[in-house]
């Protein structure tokens, strides 16, 4: 059965592009996370996903469809503590104060990347183009850091603080030697 979801989208396309381009963010990038896995996740996979998030720049989380009320609540998954019912809680205690620490260290750290993508939203409106993800995917599997980066980073109002330096693209501070365009197809 295809579920209609993009796992090269979510893999390789959520990260803190925007967070690092636009001034108004300050580098900030939160994610919610956890919710969706249910009581099968436990904190192996918890830990795995935040250090996915966490390397893509995302330095906020929020546990997803975390709330107080009472165990069992089927729309809140996994329940965390559960009334003393999760024997997990205490390993997901330490994968949150691991989250907290990591955090902490790389809030004010800006990711060393020379690479952005061009967003190919226009380009869809045009016909069949490349997909960012699959861009962004060969870019990662080779090691290569890369911002997504919307049109409107060159437009006259100029609020991403955009301008050319010898030949280098700098939105923001980010210094962008090669830029990347989805084609058409």
């Amino acid at each position: 059965m295809d579920s209609g979801r993009d796992g090269e989208f979510y893999h390789y396309c959520l990260g803190a592009s925007l967070a690092a381009i636009d001034p108004k963010k300050e580098g900030r990038c939160m994610c919610e996370i956890f919710g969706n896995y249910g009581w099968s996740e436990g904190p192996r996979l918890e830990k795995y996903l935040a250090d996915h998030f966490m390397v893509q720049g995302i330095n906020h989380f929020v546990p997803h469809a975390f709330l107080p009320k009472a165990y069992p609540d089927p729309d809140c998954f996994p329940h965390f503590y559960a009334g003393g019912h999760n024997p997990q809680y205490k390993a997901f205690s330490q994968v949150i104060l691991y989250m907290n620490r990591i955090c902490n260290l790389i809030f004010d750290g800006k990711a060393v990347c020379h690479t952005a993508v061009l967003y190919q939203a226009e380009q869809e409106w045009m016909g069949e183009c490349m997909l960012n993800q699959k861009i962004l995917r060969t870019l990662m599997e080779n090691q290569i850091t890369a911002h997504i980066i919307p049109e409107d980073v060159f437009d006259d109002n100029n609020e991403y603080h955009t301008k050319y330096e010898e030949g280098i693209l700098v939105v923001n501070n980010n210094y962008y030697k090669e830029i990347y365009h989805p084609q058409n197809i």
